[in-house]
């Protein structure tokens, strides 16, 4: 090699590590959650709309905020059906999307079904919260019948009451049916004592009514189950005759799906279970079990609510036995249904009075948070040296927004809404963060469309090298964090150059 190859292969060393890196531009534009940090944010990361904006409320003077969850459960999409156990997700489910557009679908377990999700939710099967009926009465000529059980219910704890016992007994009390539960719980509901010596049995009662529009705000409780019917015993001619009552059925359960997408759902089933029928025996007949009341169907979207029906929410009827056509289980009340969204979805008019609230208006004077996850730019020292541009509509409130930066992508530096200030200090990871405040009345969000964040990478080019011509000494100014300093290698390979060449030379002039 001779002595301009080497000079020339030194200087495209020195090129290569003094060489900035290829500028490039950070561009978030809400298409997806890659980098939603939904633990962070109190605003909304709307993918469906791609933007960021404020929170989403039921009605113009409403706080509380429509919860679309997390995504924590994924993206759910099956045409075979789906089974939702409300036991392994007492809080509810949190999904990307939802759809479901064939086979069955079970939902069992005792919490209300809630459902929420980032975009759409399309469940076109039947889906059904119904309370489940009463066991009938029993006659026999044994005493010490056991009462039948009260209706199961389905996202709900509003079991049916037992249907009364059958003793031989003076105390009125162990021919009562028991009470149907609400859905925490709690007992309601009393069924009517049964009578002694010929007369039969008093029927289940049910108490109502049902959710109302704000079911929420007690915690999701449904209609109550209804009561047992009373027992029966009397004598005849020397034969003893026990008569249990009908159990009580299961008020209906409740649902709630919160989407920021469109709401598509097929028939929605939550009737009250019916009670179960009376026994006859000698002519005599126990108490019929009482319906359990409807349920509650919440439905709210920012987009909007289509079904292919109204939610069927009606009471269970009482028992009925033919053989006991005068005694009459009582029904269960009727329960309730709201769609929150832009526009009522069908003919969701109960008793007269429209059952939705409008989403379009963001609460008034109220601020949200819409913070990202860290980008990784791919850069050993990132220089912002021209300004971000950001696609936004204030619609009467204001916009902040604000940038942190990180070496490692685990330390950040603290928020600032100059970006410059980032420049040379090494970043590689960048978030950002959305202050949304909204106007001082109800209205639109504030709403941010896209960001562009331009960025250079400094590499080491920042490495000052001074080679001083008295003794050749090196001052690295700033020594970034990575890969070290290319100083002494480019210098290594220099003084080794010198060295190849001087014995080069010296071998020329030995011969």
């Amino acid at each position: 090699m001779d002595f301009r190859s080497l000079f020339s292969l030194g200087a495209l060393v020195t090129a290569i590590f003094s060489a900035t890196a290829q500028a490039g531009t950070l561009v978030e534009d809400f298409t997806n959650l890659d980098h939603a940090d939904l633990t962070q944010s109190t605003g909304v990361w709307n993918v469906v709309d791609h933007a960021a904006q404020a929170a989403i409320v039921a009605d113009e003077d409403a706080t509380r905020v429509i919860p679309f969850g997390n995504g924590s459960d994924g993206i759910l999409n099956s045409s075979s059906g789906y089974i939702f156990d409300t036991d392994t997700h007492p809080t509810g489910f949190n999904f990307i999307s939802v759809s479901i557009t064939g086979g069955p679908i079970t939902v069992r377990g005792s919490n209300p079904l809630v459902i929420r999700s980032l975009g759409e939710v399309t469940i076109t099967p039947d889906l059904s919260v119904s309370g489940g009926e009463g066991e009938p009465g029993q006659a026999s000529l044994t005493e010490n019948l056991a009462g039948p059980a009260g209706g199961n219910p389905i996202a709900a704890r509003s079991s049916g009451g037992a249907g009364g016992k059958s003793f031989e007994t003076l105390d009125a009390t162990l021919l009562n049916g028991s009470d149907g539960l609400q859905s925490d719980g709690l007992a309601f509901n009393s069924a009517g004592p049964g009578d002694l010596d010929l007369n039969p049995g008093v029927d289940g009662n049910s108490m109502g009514p049902g959710p109302g529009p704000d079911f929420d705000t007690t915690g999701f409780i449904a209609g109550t189950g209804g009561g047992g019917g009373g027992g029966q015993y009397h004598e005849a001619l020397g034969t003893k005759y026990f008569t249990t009552g009908g159990g009580g059925g299961a008020g209906a359960g409740t649902l709630r799906i919160s989407a920021i997408g469109l709401i598509t759902m097929g028939n929605i089933y939550a009737q009250g279970g019916t009670g179960g029928a009376a026994a006859k025996s000698d002519g005599i007949c126990s108490g019929h079990g009482a319906g359990g009341n409807g349920g509650g169907v919440w439905l709210q979207s920012w987009k909007g609510v289509t079904t292919a029906n109204n939610p069927d929410i009606e009471p269970g009827e009482g028992g009925t036995n033919l053989a006991c056509p005068i005694v009459l289980g009582n029904p269960g009340f009727i329960g309730f249904r709201r769609a929150d969204g832009p526009a009522l979805p069908g003919t969701w008019v109960l008793n007269g009075v429209t059952t939705y609230f409008d989403v379009s208006n963001a609460a008034a004077s109220q601020t949200y948070i819409v913070q990202s996850k860290p980008y990784d730019l791919g850069t050993m020292n990132a220089a912002f040296t021209t300004n971000p541009s950001i696609t936004s509509q204030t619609n009467g409130g204001t916009i902040a927004l604000e940038y942190a930066g990180s070496e490692n992508g685990a330390v950040f530096s603290n928020y600032t809404s100059e970006l410059t200030t980032l420049s040379n200090q090494n970043i590689r990871y960048l978030k950002f963060r959305l202050t949304l405040t909204t106007a001082g009345i109800p209205g639109d969000s504030p709403a941010v469309s896209k960001i562009t964040v331009p960025y250079d990478d400094l590499g080491w080019a920042n490495t000052d090298l001074s080679i001083s011509p008295g003794c050749g000494m090196i001052t690295d100014k700033q020594k970034p964090s990575g890969p070290p300093s290319p100083g002494p290698l480019i210098m290594a390979f220099w003084f080794a150059a010198f060295f190849l060449f001087w014995g080069f030379l010296k071998k020329r002039i030995d011969v």
